[in-house]
């Protein structure tokens, strides 16, 4: 008498349990079932004892999960011209597993939420960054699309002290442009 291995059902809601057919066989389970076969509809652990005619039992137990396929609704993305950006899954449900790609260099994390700091560059710049999450029923992903703006001076909102270029005096001229 085999149950078999212990498994997660993925979007089902009931599963059926067979002990084994036997003429004269009696059967008793943990949730006090006394028919060969029990329909479950949820996650647990689940015996039976087999009894045969003679008097001899088997005993096996089997645990079942349910779970259904992942879902992501979308993704929060602050920082929004900034190179630096906080990522925030959205509506993720049945969720395990989370991984992030930046759409930048190959740059990945894991986790609900993620930061990233892309490069500043002199031209305005968009990257796709994709969300995947998974479970052992499979996976879902969903993309969005952030924009990175070229950092200029003016933008680095500095106090008057606060930029200092050094050797000063200096031999060589240096242009800061915005």
């Amino acid at each position: 008498m085999d149950l078999g291995a212990d498994t997660t059902i993925c979007g089902a809601t009931t599963y059926s349990l067979d002990a084994g057919a036997g003429t004269g066989y009696t059967y008793l389970w943990n949730n006090n079932a006394t028919t060969q076969t029990i329909n479950v509809t949820t996650g647990g652990t689940y015996s039976v004892t087999v009894t045969n005619p003679g008097g001899c039992t088997a005993s096996d137990e089997i645990t079942v999960g349910f779970s259904a396929v992942p879902t992501v609704n979308g993704i929060t993305a602050t920082g929004n011209p900034s190179p630096s950006f906080n990522f925030e899954a959205n509506g993720a449900n049945n969720a395990e597993e989370y991984l992030w790609d930046f759409g930048h260099n190959g740059a990945t994390a894991t986790g609900a939420t993620a930061t990233y700091t892309y490069p500043s560059l002199a031209t305005q710049t968009t990257y796709t960054v994709t969300l995947t999450v998974s479970n052992d029923c499979g996976e879902a992903a969903i993309t969005t699309v952030v924009t990175v703006n070229p950092v200029g001076i003016n933008d680095l909102e500095l106090d008057n002290n606060a930029l200092k270029l050094f050797p000063n005096p200096g031999s060589h001229s240096v242009k800061l442009v915005n």
